[in-house]
């Protein structure tokens, strides 16, 4: 016979002897603790296999109870059994330190047991011991009497909680009640409670994130740890893969997933064939009137998405001289190639290979020059370079003096003779000085002579002009009166009608030119002369007039 075939016999076997639909157990928890009022609660039980308190094998082990209360000090709770037999489990009402922020969660064990109090408490119960803000976990001997005092009639039957509030104004609520017998065979009564489980949990595949921690939450009791066990069962497509109390996913493959609490009776352990059972099935065989044993599954289960571990990533940096890189765990102060894994935000793994380049850096000189003594000297420039080093410029300045003019002007005015002028000239360069020296000019004076022959301009006459220098010159003409100009002339004329006085009146520069000239009458010039011929034809008289430079002759 298969595995797979025996477990699901062993949970087929289970079935007749259940009997967990029946009401057991305490029915009426949880249950509030009235003010200065009493209340009842019940325990019961509807089967045991020994039945018998004076059976020397059987009797009470144990009994828990989970309560709050603003005033402890208040209360007296006593378990009473089926033939009546009464112990005192929490007590003394009186005194005591309020208790609104406490919480108790007590386990009450046999007087031959070795108790396990809470720091600074006794080993049986006392309410006068208790703090404010006291959370109580421990186990305890009863506040009277020993849990071995139930040594008389049935197991089976109603086991009374009575719970007292001796005094007004404070109340509280009772959230469990549980009895263990030392010999529960047959009994059979579940209370188990899975509480709730709200989660998400991404990540990759192998990450750290995976090994779950899970925290239930409940509302009301929580099942005590001496009865029940819990555990988880992880699913995928709602199929039971695993059962553990440490869920851990960390080998599982990429995939969706999920785990439920599962909440169980101690003596009903039950087996579940992973890979065989849907979750969805076995709990609503658990919330059935028949359930193959005493548990409970959590109606929220945790999500767990698990992802495939991301790719190599392949990245580059530079590095500068005199400069590190800090990769992961690594300083790296030298250029290759280098591997680290980084976890992401959902815990995934990821490898990065970084090839780091060493560069250089850049430096330049340069020279320069100032007319500011606080600027001679180096000056160091820091810029980044394309390549993300630094860039340096540095240059050096020297100290250049300023530029001086000396220079001479003149002036008219007698009051800035032997001064000295400075003017300052800024440029982005040095600063130009000139300083000028003034040299007294005085006034010039010219004076001129000149004629005229115009009566009305014989005289003075002043005339002012600006030199160069803006002084004032005065040119002073002194004009003096000038006779008209006139020539007497003779000539001589052959033309009668030429002859006698003539007046000419000539335009000058200055005055006008009269020339008189007298003409006088000259006769014209006859000369006789004799001569021989033989030719008689050329005898005779012959008269012969020439042109002469004056008259014709």
């Amino acid at each position: 016979m298969s595995r797979t075939c025996l477990n699901i016999l062993f949970l087929t076997l289970l079935l007749p002897i259940s009997i967990l639909g029946q009401e057991c157990g305490c029915i009426d928890c949880p249950a509030e603790i009235p003010d200065n009022d009493t209340v009842e609660l019940t325990f019961r039980v509807n089967n045991a296999s020994n039945n018998d308190l004076s059976n020397a094998d059987q009797g009470v082990c144990e009994v828990f109870v989970q309560f709050k209360h603003l005033y402890v000090g208040d209360l007296t709770m006593d378990l009473i059994s089926p033939a009546g037999q009464t112990v005192r489990l929490v007590g003394p009402s009186g005194q005591s330190t309020p208790t609104l922020l406490g919480s108790f969660n007590l386990t009450f064990i046999p007087c031959s047991q070795t108790a396990i109090p809470d720091n600074g408490m006794p080993s049986a119960w006392d309410n006068e011991s208790v703090t404010q803000f006291g959370v109580y976990n421990g186990s305890y001997y009863p506040n009277q009497g020993c849990l071995e005092n139930f040594n008389t009639g049935a197991v089976v039957g109603d086991w009374k909680l009575l719970v007292e509030d001796h005094e007004p104004i404070d109340a509280g609520d009772l959230l469990q009640f549980e009895i263990l017998f030392c010999e529960d065979d047959g009994i059979n009564c579940c209370r188990a409670n899975a509480g709730t489980l709200i989660e998400e949990v991404s990540a990759c595949q192998g990450s750290s994130l995976l090994d779950i921690t899970p925290e239930p939450s409940f509302v009301g009791f929580v099942p005590h740890q001496n009865f029940y066990g819990y555990t988880y069962l992880i699913t995928q497509n709602s199929l039971i893969m695993e059962v553990s109390q440490n869920p851990n996913l960390i080998a599982y493959p990429a995939g969706e997933y999920t785990i439920c609490g599962m909440s169980y009776d101690l003596v009903e352990l039950p087996l579940i064939p992973p890979g065989v059972l849907n979750v969805d099935v076995l709990r609503n065989e658990l919330n059935g009137n028949n359930p193959l044993f005493c548990g409970e599954i959590t109606e929220d289960c945790i999500e767990v998405s698990i992802a495939d571990p991301p790719p190599l990533v392949n990245s580059q940096a530079v590095l500068c001289p005199g400069d590190s890189i800090e990769f992961g765990e690594q300083v790296i102060h030298a250029g290759g190639s280098f591997n680290e894994t980084f976890t992401t935000l959902f815990g995934c793994d990821s490898m990065v290979q970084l090839l780091v380049v060493e560069v250089q850096s850049d430096t330049m000189y340069f020279e320069d020059t100032s007319c500011n003594i606080n600027e001679v000297g180096q000056d160091t420039l820091f810029f980044s370079n394309s390549n993300g080093c630094d860039s340096l410029i540095i240059t050096t300045i020297s100290l250049e003096n300023a530029d001086t003019t000396m220079t001479v002007s003149n002036t008219c005015d007698l009051a800035f003779e032997g001064q000295y002028d400075t003017l300052v000239y800024s440029t982005d360069f040095c600063d130009s000085v000139v300083v000028v020296s003034f040299n007294v000019t005085p006034i010039d004076t010219v004076f001129l002579g000149d004629q005229s022959c115009n009566l009305d301009e014989v005289g003075n006459d002043t005339l002012h002009y600006t030199t160069l220098q803006n002084c004032d010159s005065i040119v002073v003409t002194s004009i003096a009166l000038l006779l008209n100009d006139t020539t007497y002339a003779t000539d001589t004329t052959c033309d009668p009608l030429a002859a006698g006085e003539t007046i000419e009146t000539y335009a000058g520069t200055n005055c006008d030119s009269i020339v008189i000239t007298t003409v006088e009458l000259i006769l014209n010039d006859t000369t006789y002369a004799t001569d021989t011929t033989c030719d008689p034809l050329a005898a005779g008289e012959t008269i012969e007039t020439y042109a002469g430079t004056n008259c014709d002759s």
